[in-house]
């Protein structure tokens, strides 16, 4: 009966436990390429999940641009500036899409970015 109750208090205790929301982008500069993850289960799965999406777009050297353990909208942004250089911008964990796309506009708009595009949306639980 205790060997019951035990595995009946360690179900309940796994399954009260929620995950963080995990969220990952990267970039290469190179090919002006990147991919991204969210929903991951850890930091380290969105960030391999990320990097390999960049590979398979076409990334040949991508590099970290941000990462979140924040739930909610997130947005990212690209723009140029004024040598024509990509500027990209991501907002995470915002309780709406309009206030993440608005975010990130506003991050690359003060990153010196101009022509920006919002160019992808996220809701990660």
């Amino acid at each position: 009966m205790l060997n019951h109750f035990l595995i009946v208090a360690i179900v309940s205790l796994i399954s009260s436990v929620q995950l963080d929301a995990q969220s990952a982008v990267y970039y290469c500069s190179n090919t002006g390429t990147y991919g991204f993850c969210y929903n991951s289960e850890s930091e380290m799965a969105a960030r391999e999940c990320g990097y390999y999406r960049c590979i398979v777009n076409g990334g040949t050297q991508p590099v970290i641009k941000d990462y979140s353990s924040k739930s909610g909208y997130g947005a990212l942004c690209i723009g140029t500036d004024y040598v024509d250089t990509k500027v990209i911008v991501v907002a995470f964990g915002y309780t709406t899409r309009d206030e993440a796309d608005e975010t990130a506009r506003q991050n690359c708009e003060e990153a010196g970015g101009c022509k920006i595009r919002v160019k992808e949306q996220w809701n990660d639980q």
